[in-house]
């Protein structure tokens, strides 16, 4: 039977093994731990918390990408990147010494984004706050893997 809920169409004869991912997004004033709860859950696809960082924290932040040196990927436009995303280095089926080595000269310079403070920190401390206890970032082989990777595109003249 299918079945139509709101704007979704859920068909229940695959219901034991669909996986409902609404890919939505949702605004809130406020990150709770239920919030992060939905979001790995795939129940909500996207959180967008209003004033996560301040208008002051996302300037510097703005700013100091704006100044830091980074790396691109050679596309039309080009594309600057700060942080290696690990599906660009994982070929032979395991990460290698060329990502790490890329991972922390990225974190080094993510590092001074906020006014010379890590925005990835503040980040880790708010979201340790909302979900009850420490957030860390992920490891491979016992190594920590980059996390707050960004990207800035740019027009084509």
């Amino acid at each position: 039977m299918v079945a139509v809920k709101s704007q979704y169409t859920y068909d229940d004869s695959v219901a034991a093994t669909s996986v409902y991912t609404l890919f939505d997004a949702e605004v809130v004033e406020e990150l709770t731990h239920d919030h992060l709860v939905r979001l790995a859950a795939g129940v909500v696809g996207a959180l967008q918390i209003k004033n996560f960082f301040t208008t002051a924290e996302c300037t510097a932040i703005v700013d100091g990408v704006n100044a830091a040196e980074m790396g691109s990927y050679a596309f039309t436009p080009p594309i600057a990147k700060l942080g290696p995303a690990a599906y660009d280095f994982y070929k032979t089926g395991e990460l290698g010494d060329a990502y790490f080595d890329n991972a922390e000269r990225d974190a080094k310079a993510r590092a001074t984004l906020l006014d010379g403070e890590d925005p990835l920190g503040t980040a880790m401390d708010r979201l340790s706050a909302a979900w009850g206890n420490r957030v860390q970032r992920a490891t491979s082989g016992g190594r920590p893997m980059y996390a707050g990777m960004i990207r800035r595109s740019t027009t084509a003249p």
